[in-house]
């Protein structure tokens, strides 16, 4: 989706050695559905990505900084103060900075308990006849480079 005319005018005057604070909106700036920080491209991509799941927006940018840890910070207290939708608040996001939502942190424990290969560990029977059904098997030249590649430099490797 383009992003309408103003948008892209914000987008192309933003100084890309700077790290941006910005808000994704619909009808106020006041009532963000996302909060993000990041260098001028981070912005343009996070409106991007906004705009393909969610629908047409605007974008805001509040401040700029020139460490990525102040704009961090200073993006976590906003995420704060509008609060997650999962939580009550306005925000559509599901992190609060690099830290997972309570939301998010149990559709990812839902996920994991229903994967079977984290469910129980193999058994010694069962590891043994994976190993014989590997066993003796010719590998190509192409495993051949792709193992001794991984293997130059490691100084744990097996000496033949």
């Amino acid at each position: 989706m383009i992003p309408p005319f103003e948008t892209w005018a914000i987008l192309e005057a933003l100084d890309e050695s700077k790290f941006h604070l910005y808000v994704i909106y619909r009808s106020s700036p006041d009532k963000p559905l996302y909060v993000g920080s990041g260098t001028a491209d981070r912005t343009r991509v996070s409106l991007s990505n906004f705009e393909d799941k969610h629908g047409e927006a605007k974008l805001k940018v509040l401040q700029s900084f020139s460490s990525k840890e102040e704009a961090f910070d200073a993006e976590v207290k906003l995420v704060k103060k509008y609060g997650l939708k999962s939580e009550g608040g306005t925000l559509l996001m599901s992190r609060i900075g690099n830290q997972p939502s309570e939301e998010l942190k149990k559709k990812h424990s839902e996920s994991n308990r229903n994967n079977d290969k984290l469910k129980k560990p193999k058994s010694t029977d069962h590891k043994a006849k994976i190993s014989a059904s590997i066993k003796g098997k010719p590998k190509s030249d192409s495993q051949k480079a792709k193992i001794a590649s991984s293997m130059k430099g490691n100084q744990n490797a097996a000496k033949s």
